[in-house]
């Protein structure tokens, strides 16, 4: 006869994703940030998350002050330490200002469009672009601006993913969780494109032009990265790097310096 502690022991609770849980974080956190108060029942409403989950999530944000119970089951608001969480987006938007003559510039100068991508999120948005100063852009590249361009397979997202600091790549890995096959290809490419100091685009079926991007650093951090579109049938990857990877890196060293310096170039 088996005795109690032969029976096999009772699951324990489901442990989330790390993902999962950062998510559902962020979510609460912009649930919070559309009205000065929230009810219990407004956020689960907007969030779709349980009364317990929500319970939780909110205890774990006010715990660090980034959400605040308010007494007398007034319900919830933003904590303090979200302020510090814009501190990146504001440093974003100076790069991009920073950029824009600059890109401008080099189109002038080279005629192939270059554009500015940055992370948003799990994705790199296309911030600025000079597709509309040059005859060299690709009909199928017009509307790209604001797009959120996927980080797998954008030569933006590769080149920020092989350039950025190893504990940010683990943490957005970890978020797009690609396939042990894709998850070996990148083990094997950003190493490639770290040593080379640009990132390609795989050709992908119905795009008419390919990307060549290199990253915008300052210390470790990756500000964001440019991409010049070229067109394959003109040019191979080997000229493109020969004749624009210096005046690009050269292009993404002053946007960094002037970002540091908050001075942005004059048009």
């Amino acid at each position: 006869m088996p005795t109690p502690t032969d029976a096999p022991a009772a699951p324990g609770p489901r442990r989330e994703a790390p993902a999962q849980v950062l998510l559902r974080g962020l979510a609460v956190l912009e649930a919070l940030n559309r009205r000065p108060i929230s009810s219990l029942a407004q956020l689960a409403a907007e969030t779709g998350l349980a009364k317990p989950t929500l319970v939780r999530v909110l205890g774990i944000l006010a715990l660090k002050n980034y959400a605040e119970r308010l007494p007398n089951r007034r319900g919830y608001r933003i904590g303090g330490r979200v302020r510090a969480l814009s501190a990146g987006y504001r440093a974003s938007a100076s790069v991009v200002s920073i950029a824009r003559p600059l890109l401008a510039r080099f189109t002038a100068q080279h005629k192939w469009p270059v554009s500015i991508g940055t992370l948003d999120g799990d994705a790199m948005r296309l911030e600025a672009s000079t597709q509309q100063d040059t005859a060299f852009a690709a009909a199928t590249d017009r509307g790209r601006l604001a797009r959120r361009l996927p980080l797998l397979t954008s030569a933006l997202g590769l080149a920020y993913l092989a350039f950025c600091p190893a504990e940010e790549r683990a943490t957005l890995l970890e978020m797009l969780h690609p396939p042990p096959a894709d998850r070996s290809a990148l083990d094997r490419v950003l190493p490639e494109i770290a040593a080379r100091g640009y990132a390609t685009t795989p050709p992908l079926p119905g795009e008419q032009a390919l990307g060549f991007a290199v990253p915008i650093r300052s210390g470790h951090a990756v500000l964001g990265c440019i991409t010049l579109r070229y067109f394959g049938k003109a040019l191979s990857e080997h000229q493109v790097a020969a004749r624009y990877l210096a005046p690009l890196q050269d292009m993404a060293a002053v946007i960094a310096a002037n970002q540091r310096l908050g001075v942005a170039e004059d048009a």
